[in-house]
């Protein structure tokens, strides 16, 4: 019998994805570009991750219970707010704040205390 080999590449065979990450605050920013590895199954956090560890350690996000509960890790993927914990890459993506103003730092949003932010209730454009 044959055996088959599998691969970890996802259907796209690419062998990395282009990551464009805006950098920077809510005054000056800029887009960085990461070649990242096409992993199948690879979320946007482990993306993140895979940046931060092995290409660039200044890069600020945020994550917290990485399963998609509690909504810390949101920002635009390609226009759209997401959840970086939840959401596979599909292809080359640009990755911003979820929102453009009150930026602390890349992709981290400075909340203020009055302010509760509920992943239901954003714009998902």
């Amino acid at each position: 019998m044959e055996k088959k080999e599998t691969s970890s590449l996802d259907k796209s065979n690419k062998l990395t994805y282009k990551i464009r990450v805006r950098r920077g605050n809510s005054e000056t920013y800029w887009y960085e570009e990461f070649d990242v590895p096409n992993v199948a199954g690879q979320s946007v956090l482990g993306a993140l991750q895979y940046i931060y560890e092995h290409l660039d350690a200044s890069l600020a996000y945020t994550s917290s219970c990485r399963i998609g509960l509690c909504g810390g890790c949101l920002v635009r993927v390609n226009g759209k707010v997401v959840q970086t914990c939840t959401t596979i890459i599909k292809g080359d993506i640009v990755v911003e704040p979820y929102r453009q103003l009150n930026i602390a730092r890349d992709l981290i949003v400075k909340q203020s205390s009055k302010a509760i932010v509920r992943f239901d209730s954003l714009d998902k454009r």
